[in-house]
């Protein structure tokens, strides 16, 4: 048995966009199942990267669910935000 969390079901048809467009994200975000992953180096280059670029003193790469919204890389934050990576 599945226990990761499933998209919600969408009532109708593709004329409403937006929301088939959310179901598809969060399929995709449950398939994968980065949230609750480890810090990754690449993520944190993205992120290092960003802020450079658009000289920035934070960049934050994040992945948002039904319930939680998680940091897969943060760069520039202090603590303790630095180590908390999730909000509900």
């Amino acid at each position: 048995m599945n226990d990761k969390p499933q998209p919600p079901r969408i009532a109708g048809n593709r004329e409403n966009h937006e929301l088939y467009i959310g179901q598809e994200r969060l399929s995709a975000l449950y398939q994968t199942d980065p949230m609750d992953s480890g810090p990754e180096k690449r993520f944190d280059r993205l992120t290092r990267l960003v802020a450079a670029t658009l000289s920035v003193p934070v960049a934050l790469l994040s992945l948002v669910d039904t319930k939680r919204q998680f940091f897969k890389s943060t760069f520039g934050l202090p603590e303790p935000w630095k180590s908390e990576r999730e909000r509900h």
